[in-house]
């Protein structure tokens, strides 16, 4: 990643002049890792009054943190020879995974290594060494583990599950201010898997956040940010928030997709736009933002392919089969989720309400129903869906409310989840998704599975261009 300025050494650590290395560091962490750019020559210190002005050199510091994630957010820093230091930030499956996730490298200059080997000092980090405790209150909550390396040959290890050093986030929010928020320097902008163009009116003004998947760009505005826009990577769809956000296209390698790439708007309110250059680049950024989409290309062997709208990715097939699926198990299954359901009896058969009290907005007519099974399957399903349940008595309108029978599964549990695991296209308008789903065999437990078979779900456009289901042979109950 290139041309992104990093923050002066002083202007980062102004972030500390707040909390300083004192205190246990449960309450400094907000203002620690903010990043705001408040102007300060040095960073204040209080509570370790013997230690200003110190140095503890390093050769390798690497700190992991995992807030309730299966993810593990490190922070590297690296001392070089001709006295500057390498500065990294990536995510991994457990702290020892040699698989990265990159999200920012930079090199910095002398005076970031002297900064960071101050704080080491101030802030009593050879203290930590052994450190090893726990809250057992805590459930989920952060943790972390650090390990240095001292120039002297000397090492410092620590680890914590909800319980931190003294003056543990003073020096963590330093590290990793400087990895997280940088400016933008030039127009050409890298991030690991892919380069694009930023507008020339974002030079020196606009702000930087990196995170896995995100890099978001905001204005620093009376003290405050203001996010303009972000763009989103990530290997399980687009990220869809609102109208504004563009499907800018994916990712490939080899021929496969490894990522979708979304350009969001923020949409700014005015009313937080204060400058001049905050007006004007608030009132560009629909045009910046088609600007930076169309000139996105892919890096480190990845290729960049825009979004043509022909075509359907496993994505958006898993987010298509699960709407359908909800509908699905609540008109047809609906007794096997009863909660927040009405029950009346009509002859000898039982109904339960279709969808469940909390369930809002919600049908309450067959014609409504009909508009909501138009909105996943094609005309011709829809009505012969809507004429089996007719034949069949299999829908009931009473007092704005629809009953379905109340069908239950036997034997409970015959079939596990299903899950989407290809998407082969026929032509342009036709696909099939492939759901491979596990299923019991004779003899199985209750609720296990040892074998599996795949349903073919047809996929078409309808009038309206929207892709939809042409058929729905649901495993668990079909007509």
């Amino acid at each position: 990643m290139k041309k992104i300025r990093l923050f002066t050494a002083a202007a980062l650590a102004a972030c500390l002049v707040l909390t300083g290395c004192t205190g246990s560091g449960g309450g400094e962490a907000e203002s620690a890792a903010s990043g705001n750019s408040a102007e300060s020559s040095a960073v204040s210190v209080s509570g370790n009054e013997n230690a200003q002005g110190e140095e503890m050199d390093f050769k390798f510091i690497r700190l992991s943190e995992n807030n309730s994630s299966a993810e593990d957010y490190v922070y590297e820093a690296a001392a070089e020879e001709d006295g500057g230091v390498t500065l990294v930030y990536y995510t991994a499956f457990g702290y020892a995974s040699d698989e990265r996730n990159m999200v920012r490298e930079i090199h910095a200059g002398e005076d970031v290594r002297k900064e960071i080997a101050r704080l080491l000092s101030e802030c009593g980090v050879k203290a930590w060494d052994g450190f090893s405790e726990s809250d057992p209150d805590v459930l989920d909550g952060s943790g972390f583990s650090l390990s240095i390396e001292l120039a002297d040959g000397s090492s410092i290890d620590a680890y914590g599950s909800n319980a931190w050093p003294e003056n543990y986030y003073a020096f963590s929010g330093y590290l990793k201010g400087m990895l997280e928020i940088g400016m933008v320097e030039d127009t050409d902008f890298e991030n690991f898997t892919y380069a694009a163009e930023l507008p020339e009116s974002w030079v020196d003004t606009v702000h930087v956040r990196y995170n896995d998947g995100f890099t978001t760009f905001f204005l620093m505005e009376e003290g405050k940010e203001v996010s303009l826009a972000s763009i989103a990577v990530s290997s399980y769809g687009y990220e869809d928030y609102s109208e504004g956000d563009i499907r800018a296209g994916v990712l490939t390698k080899d021929g496969e997709i490894a990522y979708y790439v979304t350009v969001r708007n923020h949409d700014p309110y005015p009313g937080n736009i204060s400058s001049v250059e905050g007006e004007n680049i608030a009132a560009e950024l629909p045009e910046d933002l088609r600007v930076i989409t169309e000139s996105i290309t892919g890096l480190d062997g990845l290729v960049f392919e825009t979004e043509g709208g022909g075509g359907l990715y496993e994505a958006d097939a898993r987010k298509m089969y699960d709407k359908a699926r909800s509908l699905w198990l609540n008109i047809f299954l609906a007794a096997e989720y009863p909660s927040g359901r009405t029950q009346i009896k009509v002859g000898d058969r039982v109904y339960d309400s279709a969808f469940a009290s909390y369930e809002s907005p919600s049908p309450g007519t067959k014609e409504g129903l009909r508009e909501l099974f138009l909105t996943h399957f094609t005309e011709a399903f829809t009505d012969y869906l809507m004429n089996k349940m007719e034949e069949e008595g299999d829908l009931i309108e009473r007092n704005n409310t629809l009953y379905v029978p109340a069908r239950k599964i036997e034997p409970k549990g015959l079939y596990g989840y299903g899950y989407v695991s290809e998407v082969k296209q026929v032509d342009e308008d036709h696909f099939i998704i492939i759901v491979h789903v596990s299923k019991a065999a004779e003899g199985d437990e209750l609720y296990t599975y040892s074998t599996s078979e795949d349903f073919e779900y047809h996929v078409e456009r309808n009038g309206e261009g929207k892709l939809v289901f042409a058929d729905f042979p649901y495993y668990d109950f079909q007509y």
